[in-house]
């Protein structure tokens, strides 16, 4: 009778324990791993922000799951640390997200076992503790940082540690690592295929380096390995998006980056320069100009780069010219319409059909519009988001 009182009662703590969800502990990081160790656990850490949705949904949804908690629970010393309002937490010592949520499987001494971002469902979650368990990435990675810091620059070392493993634990030091090793090498082998590979992801941030000046002066050669158009995308996104980005929201750090631009020198730089003027006057809606000027700039440069015609259009969206608060004049329709055509022209897919479909509604002829509409499903992608298509007053065909 007393075996089943205490059976009874286990059962009850266990499932009441499950039932208030994952029990995130307010530990220090030396205190979790001094209780981990004690008690024969691993350690995991949920890194979140307050304004992250997917964040809130797995405080939500999946850390109250009665099978995540009782899994977690029963194996791990749990930590949920906020990325902006902890980082003097002994954990952010060793590891820095990237995104967020990021999930962290240690070990007891704190080592890496993985690591994932993102809205992870339960049972994906479950699998995803199961497979870390048994991960040696922490081993390996101690082991390839002791072989970097001897000096090997093999490229199966580069691949393996800067790009696979180093990014899950702190992705901030990649960059510069990759600097040094760009730094070490001879001028002329920059313009490999296999260097291409390395760097052609950073594209996201304009900043004087040895990574952003090889990207630069070497993309002739990388057009050729990556294909004209994606690595063209590739280039307008560094040379242009980003500087516009930073016009809208610090016009200093866009001055700063026309100066980087201007200070460097690197094929098409002057088609570069002239298209951030069109974008500045897109931007500052004063879109005859801008217009006017982008035809000018395409006529010389579309056979070269037929893709320009596609990123203009993408501007005149989300810039507002679609909008039903703005009355384009006549001009304005006529020049986007010749954008527009060019842009379906030269290359073909559901994304420039759908700029002509609302280049002819913009211009009054939402006949035509709705019809190229209707044979959207007949041509290939890359198709327009969600999130654009709504700015250009289109009904999608039922």
């Amino acid at each position: 009778m007393r075996r089943l009182i205490f059976l009874s009662c286990f059962l009850i703590s266990v499932i009441g324990l499950s039932a208030q969800g994952v029990n995130f502990v307010d530990y220090s990081f030396e205190e979790a791993k001094t209780v981990a160790s004690r008690e024969g656990k691993f350690i995991f850490v949920d890194v979140y922000t307050t304004w992250c949705g997917p964040c809130r949904r797995m405080s939500r949804e999946v850390f109250t799951n009665d099978t995540v908690a009782g899994y977690f629970n029963t194996n791990y010393i749990c930590l949920k640390l906020d990325a902006e309002n902890e980082r003097e937490h002994g954990f952010f010592k060793a590891y820095v997200p990237s995104a967020y949520p990021s999930f962290y499987w240690l070990t007891a001494q704190g080592d890496l076992l993985a690591s994932q971002s993102g809205y992870m469902a339960p049972t994906a979650l479950l699998d995803a503790a199961k497979k870390a368990e048994s991960s040696t990435l922490g081993v390996r990675l101690k082991l390839l940082e002791q072989r970097w810091n001897e000096g090997e620059r093999t490229e199966a070392l580069l691949r393996e540690y800067l790009f696979d493993l180093l990014p899950q634990v702190d992705p901030t030091r990649v960059r510069p690592l990759l600097n040094d090793y760009l730094c070490s090498l001879p001028a002329d082998s920059l313009a490999s295929r296999t260097i291409g590979e390395m760097i052609q992801g950073y594209s996201r941030t304009l900043t004087d380096d040895k990574i952003c000046r090889t990207l630069l002066e070497c993309n002739d050669h990388y057009r050729q390995y990556f294909g004209k158009q994606d690595f063209d995308r590739i280039m307008y996104m560094l040379l242009v998006r980003i500087p516009m980005a930073d016009k809208r929201i610090d016009h200093s750090q866009y001055l700063q980056d026309c100066n980087l631009i201007n200070s460097l020198a690197f094929p098409h730089k002057e088609m570069y320069l002239r298209l951030l003027d069109v974008e500045t006057a897109l931007l500052d809606k004063k879109y005859t100009d801008g217009l006017k000027t982008a035809q000018s700039i395409m006529r010389c440069y579309e056979q070269e780069f037929p893709y320009l015609y596609a990123e203009l259009c993408y501007t005149l969206i989300i810039t507002g010219f679609f909008q039903s608060e703005y009355t384009p004049s006549e001009k304005e329709c006529a020049l986007c319409l010749d954008l527009a055509e060019r842009a379906f022209s030269l290359a073909p897919s559901q994304c420039t059909l759908t700029y002509l479909a609302a280049a002819h509604a913009r211009a009054g002829d939402y006949q035509k519009a709705y019809e190229l509409v209707m044979y959207l499903p007949f041509y290939d992608k890359p198709t327009l988001s969600n999130a654009v298509y709504g700015m250009l007053n289109l009904k999608r065909p039922q």
